[in-house]
Formats: C-alpha cells, sequence, structure tokens
C-alpha cells in the first residue's frame, strides 16, 4: 500500500542566470502562480565559472521575497567543485527548501553527500529540506526503488536527456521529444518505473520537462499525458511559457472543480458514508483521492469555492 504523499507545488521552473531568476520572481509576484524556483548549478551553467555564476545567484535569491521557495540542483556527488558550491549554500540554507542531486546512481549516493555536508560543513539536513533526486540512467532506474525509499528523498525526477545519452545509442534521441518520448517502449517502461517508486514509497514522481518552447498546446498536452497516464504530479518547467501549461494540465479545470467540491460536500453531509451522485457510485477512496486533487489545484483556495469546506483539513 502506497504512503501518504507529500504535497509540493505541481511545476517547478529552472533558472540559471540572475536575469531569469528575476524575471521568474516578478512573473511569478504578479502572477501568485504557486511553483517552485530551482537554481540550477550542474548543467544549466555549462562552462562558465560555476562558482562565480552561483555567487551572483544566491545573491539574487537571497533578495528575493521571503515568501517564495527555491530549490537548488547540484552536481553530482563526486563533482571537484562540489565543496565550494556547498560552502556558498551555507549562507542561503535559510532559503532552500529543498536539493536536487543529479546523476545518483545508488542510495549511496544520497548517503555520501548527506555524510559529506554534516561532517565537513556547519549546517545539517533538518526536517524541512528536502533531497530531490535526478534518475538519469539504467543503473539509478534499477535501483529507483530503494532510493525513493531514503528518508530524506521527497521527490524522484526523471531526466529524459540525459537517459537517452545514457543508452549508449539504443534509443534515438528523437526520444526526447514528443511524440516519442511517449511512444518508446523504453522510455515508457522508464517513466512508469520511476513513477511507481516515488507512488510506492509516498514520494513525488517529476516529469522531466518539455523541449518545446512556442506550440503552447504541445507543452499542454504533454503535461496532461504525464499526469493523466504516467502517474506523475510534478513537471519541470525550463522556460516561462511551459509554467501555465503545466498548472493547468495538471490541476482540475474550474468546472470539475465546482463538480467535485459540489460531490465532496454532498459526501461531507452524509457523514462521509458512500452516495450516488449524478449517476456514479463514490465511497470514502474516492473521497481521499478527489480532496488530493483539489489540494494540487492552485486556484482552489483563491476562488473561495465552498468557503465551509473544513474537510480539506480535518477529516481525513
Amino acid at each position: 500500500m502506497g504512503k501518504k504523499l507529500y504535497q509540493l507545488p505541481v511545476c517547478e521552473h529552472y533558472v540559471n542566470t540572475v536575469k531569469q531568476l528575476q524575471k521568474i520572481v516578478d512573473l511569478q509576484t504578479k502572477s501568485h502562480r504557486d511553483f517552485d524556483v530551482i537554481i540550477d548549478f550542474e548543467d544549466g551553467l555549462g562552462t562558465e565559472d560555476k562558482i562565480k555564476c552561483a555567487q551572483q545567484l544566491m545573491l539574487a535569491c537571497e533578495k528575493s521575497p521571503q515568501h517564495l521557495r527555491f530549490g537548488v540542483r547540484l552536481p553530482q556527488v563526486n563533482h571537484p567543485q562540489m565543496s565550494a558550491l556547498l560552502e556558498l549554500l551555507q549562507k542561503l540554507l535559510h532559503r532552500i527548501a529543498y536539493i536536487t542531486l543529479a546523476k545518483v546512481q545508488h542510495v549511496t549516493d544520497i548517503d555520501l553527500f548527506i555524510g559529506h555536508i554534516t561532517q565537513t560543513h556547519p549546517f545539517k539536513l533538518n526536517s524541512e529540506l528536502k533531497i530531490h533526486v535526478l534518475i538519469e540512467d539504467y543503473y539509478g532506474l534499477n535501483n529507483a526503488d530503494e532510493i525513493a525509499a531514503h528518508p530524506n528523498v521527497e521527490c524522484l525526477i526523471f531526466g529524459i536527456i540525459d537517459f537517452v545519452q545514457n543508452a549508449n545509442g539504443a534509443i534515438p534521441y528523437t526520444a526526447v521529444f514528443s511524440p516519442d518520448q511517449f511512444e518508446h517502449l523504453l522510455i515508457q517502461d522508464a517513466k512508469v518505473r520511476l513513477a511507481k517508486a516515488a507512488i510506492t514509497h509516498g514520494k513525488i514522481a517529476a516529469h522531466n520537462a518539455s523541449m518545446e518552447i512556442d506550440n503552447l498546446d504541445t507543452i499542454y498536452k504533454e503535461a496532461k499525458t504525464a499526469a493523466h497516464r504516467y502517474g506523475f504530479s510534478r513537471m519541470l518547467s525550463i522556460h516561462p511559457n511551459q509554467i501555465d501549461q503545466i498548472i493547468s494540465a495538471f490541476s482540475l479545470a474550474e468546472g470539475e472543480l465546482q463538480q467535485v467540491v459540489n460531490l465532496l460536500d454532498k459526501a461531507r453531509n452524509n457523514k462521509w458514508r458512500p452516495i450516488v451522485y449524478e449517476g456514479r457510485f463514490y465511497d470514502l477512496p474516492s473521497y481521499k483521492h478527489l480532496v488530493k486533487k483539489l489540494q494540487m489545484t492552485p486556484y482552489f483556495n483563491s476562488k473561495e469555492l465552498m468557503e465551509d469546506q473544513s474537510f480539506l483539513e480535518n477529516e481525513f
């Protein structure tokens, strides 16, 4: 039986320059959209001086509004600049909600990272700071269940580009794009296995970013497929155009939202016993599932629909 799932924003947006960070902070502040912002200290910095870029990004993050949630993506555990990045990170720890580790192949990589930062740096991971893990090859995928079971791990992320590259030519590069990313059998299998491991241990499965930038319809359809067919409850964004499409695809549509609220209100009035609503049967497992969908819908509270729905907090 799966454990209770974490609740995280359904979208995680990557930035790797100060300009991008400032732009996305302005967007989030003005739009009131709920999404995480992750600062990429791995692939996103390219061949530039990672430490210099990291210093600039951390300073910009420090000056950002306090209510925004930030994560940091770090390179693999044995990267030569890991210690220097961690020295910088400790100054920003109070602003960081989670750390994403790249290229994790085994649960020992996580333990090695935790051991490194607790022994050589004057800070420790606590219950508030979680680890997100990028699964980018078959070593990591084959150990996904054990990785997901680690108590500090909150989220498994599918890194499709590296996964395809690490397949040594067995998977065509077209598999990072649609439709192949949902049709190639090895990619299908990898996504399903990752999602199953995350769900089994009550963790979040995060889907790779869309490679589409301008075609909003394609971005939306990819996000919808990830959520509805593959069991992902979060998705990466690499361009501001993608954020709204991801949030909309992972959320209840406004009409569906009102239907769910009405159904749960009827169930609550019936003391959560089974009911028939619009010709269909619903019982307690149905209600729990629908409550989770409401919690993933960012505009539920802002619309102030059904203000007396205290069941979201107390009934389950």
